[in-house]
């Protein structure tokens, strides 16, 4: 962890103690004399710990993205015409077409470069009820693409079920035959109608998500404060006192493994300094 990120998450962690110091107080010496609105004290002192923790991992993501590309998968139901709408947008033969539905059985991958930036097309098995191993581990593999992509399409055809029910762009392929009813963009790899359109959509996408500057964090860094900002989210609705003091340690501890500290003495440090408990 470099200097600036680690004086970041030490700083995060030093003001989570401090937080959970007045939270251990409040449980572990109910009957010493402690001041009044403890609880909205440490609330106020969490919430812009968690805000800015929320601004370190939308930088992250940004990072991601400016070195890894911007994912985009095409979901749907087999003969969609994902495959079709993959070789259309990258501007070549990269996935084989078929009008035999289940022929992508496995993830095929196109790179194009947009506004200078690393686009993948992500193309994928169609996502069905099939009782065949290799067909039920290509979709595996596809819900896994479909979940860590930056933006899925849901692509629904006339001729397909509809996609599954999950956050994306909407897109309603194969419009020269009449394309399917339902919100989203109306496009045809056959005429090329809507594929400007939806070149847009994702070049919009793709800005919203690379706006600001990139962050530094290492992928272990934004699972660690991702675990944390979740702890923190938790202690937020947590209205027991002793279990939003347990999402608080977990929050801590969190955090501790990026910076190597993962002791409790500064929290009776902190304890003890703040209240002066016993004197």
């Amino acid at each position: 962890l470099g200097g600036g990120l680690a004086r970041q998450f030490d700083g995060w962690r030093e003001r989570l103690v401090g937080a959970l110091a007045h939270i251990e107080a409040a449980i572990d010496f109910s009957d010493e004399e402690l001041p009044e609105g403890l609880e909205a004290e440490v609330a106020e002192a969490v919430a812009p710990v968690r805000a800015e923790m929320a601004d370190a991992l939308a930088a992250g993501a940004r990072g991601e993205v400016v070195r890894d590309g911007f994912r985009v998968a095409l979901v749907g139901a087999p003969n969609a015409g994902k495959s079709s709408l993959l070789n259309a947008l990258a501007a070549r033969e990269v996935a084989i077409v078929s009008p035999s539905a289940g022929t992508t059985r496995d993830v095929l991958e196109a790179r194009l470069v947009m506004e200078g930036y690393l686009v993948r097309l992500i193309d994928m098995a169609g996502l069905h009820e099939s009782e065949d191993p290799i067909e039920r581990e290509g979709m595996r593999r596809a819900r896994a693409e479909a979940a860590e992509a930056d933006l899925p399409l849901l692509l629904t055809a006339p001729d397909a079920p509809p996609p599954p029910d999950m956050p994306g762009l909407a897109v309603r392929t194969k419009a020269d035959l009449g394309a399917a009813s339902g919100p989203g963009l109306a496009v045809s790899v056959r005429t090329g109608e809507g594929l400007e359109a939806l070149r847009g959509a994702i070049a919009e996408a793709m800005r919203k998500r690379v706006a600001g500057p990139p962050g530094a964090l290492r992928a272990r860094h934004v699972h660690a404060l991702g675990e944390s900002a979740e702890a923190l989210d938790r202690f937020a609705a947590a209205p027991q006192t002793d279990l939003a003091a347990e999402d608080l340690r977990l929050a801590v501890r969190a955090l501790g493994r990026v910076t190597g500290r993962v002791d409790v003495e500064d929290l009776l440090d902190a304890i003890f300094r703040e209240f002066c408990i016993g004197k």
